[in-house]
């Protein structure tokens, strides 16, 4: 049988460090440091393929609206505002 972790903040027993980040996270609002926070919802992910894996499949709307603005031209002018670095 596997060894549980303790929650720190509150004592639960939890079955393994990728569960007790996530109930630190839902439970006190304790982010990890190294996570990749969405920028749309409370989730949050070791990998960033994990996250752009997200952002497809639940944010796609918000990309498609991130993605016309960039191909405008007015918006051209304030490139500094879009968010960068998203690998869908």
């Amino acid at each position: 049988m596997h060894q549980r972790i303790k929650c720190d903040q509150c004592g639960q027993e939890i079955c393994n460090i990728f569960i007790l980040k996530r109930h630190k996270a839902s439970v006190h609002g304790i982010t990890p440091s190294d996570a990749f926070q969405c920028e749309y919802c409370p989730a949050f992910f070791e990998h960033m393929k994990a996250k752009d894996k997200h952002l497809a499949k639940h944010h796609v709307e918000k990309l498609q609206e991130i993605s016309a603005l960039t191909n405008t031209s007015e918006l051209n002018e304030n490139k500094d505002t879009i968010v960068t670095g998203l690998q869908v």
